[in-house]
């Protein structure tokens, strides 16, 4: 989260209740952290008392699970047994969804990211309450890797697109009724021009999911060059050299992508690691100077 805010962004808690306040003037808004160990949660009765409750996203992966996931998953079946209406927004649908006996993975299409595109009401989309006055089709500010898999019982798919099939869904559990979305509503822009300061390097050369061009689905893009890649090159008895693969360059110009290190006058192999854009390493121990040499993602030999 501080990395977040050092890029210009806002806790997802502060913008979600800021949000509120700001459509329901003199709302009372509780914040808690189901995550954190030491958080005092609502319970029982008190659950009963709230009008409503908002799920914001989150950096966390149903499928890891661990003690931060279940103490979530926990709470949403407590809250659905009470009949409080409840809300989500990307983290908040994929959880609501586990909560109400449904999956959630990792989208094998990739990462939607800025904007998703496209997103289309369904048949039950366009009749319901949370999409009156929306256009059929639309574009909404998004940033998720992971997806509904399988649709929890009860469940009414509002909205989808080529990227995800479940943008939207209605999910009725024990009488309770959640509204989830995929994407982020209660994001402005700079929300998500915070996102992208933080992991855009990141993001360069991993797998991501663009629209197709016709009708087909979408296809995986991989970076080829893998820009962003952090190379070190260690050498026997002095400093360790630290290169990173880049591109950039000033106005309509650009730099060679390949990593160049000047070792002087030594003719000894130089050990190269090697820190993936998508957060794999590895190690290349015999590298020969002087020459160019191709190091490919998944071919070390350690």
């Amino acid at each position: 989260m501080a990395e977040h805010v050092a890029a210009g962004g806002i806790p997802a808690s502060k913008g979600y209740s800021d949000l509120l306040r700001e459509l329901l003037p003199g709302a009372m808004v509780d914040i808690c952290y189901p995550g954190d160990p030491a958080a005092l949660l609502p319970e029982g009765a008190s659950l009963e008392g709230y009008d409503g409750i908002a799920i914001t996203g989150s950096s966390l992966h149903v499928y890891n699970a661990g003690p931060e996931v279940m103490r979530q998953i926990d709470l949403l079946r407590a809250t659905l047994k009470t009949g409080t209406p409840i809300f989500g927004s990307c983290w908040g649908i994929q959880i609501i969804t586990v909560a109400a006996g449904g999956s959630v993975r990792k989208n094998p299409k990739g990462r939607e990211i800025g904007f998703g595109r496209a997103i289309r009401l369904t048949e039950a989309g366009r009749k319901h309450p949370m999409y009156v006055g929306k256009p059929e089709v639309f574009n909404a500010p998004t940033v998720h890797l992971d997806e509904v898999e399988t649709i929890a019982p009860g469940t009414t798919v509002l909205a989808t697109n080529e990227v995800s099939d479940v943008q939207s869904a209605e999910i009725g559990c024990n009488g309770a009724v959640a509204w989830g979305v995929q994407y982020h509503p209660e994001y402005p822009l700079r929300e998500i021009a915070a996102i992208v300061r933080r992991i855009g390097l990141r993001l360069i050369g991993s797998r991501a999911a663009r629209p197709s061009t016709g009708s087909g689905r979408p296809e995986p893009v991989e970076g080829r060059d893998m820009l962003g890649a952090r190379v070190e090159i260690v050498r026997a008895g002095q400093p360790t050299l630290f290169r990173r693969a880049r591109a950039d360059g000033s106005y309509a110009s650009a730099n060679d992508p390949r990593v160049l290190a000047g070792l002087g006058a030594t003719a000894e192999a130089a050990r190269v690691r090697v820190t993936w854009p998508g957060g794999a390493k590895e190690e290349w121990p015999q590298v020969p100077v002087d020459r160019w040499t191709t190091l490919k993602e998944g071919t070390s030999r350690q």
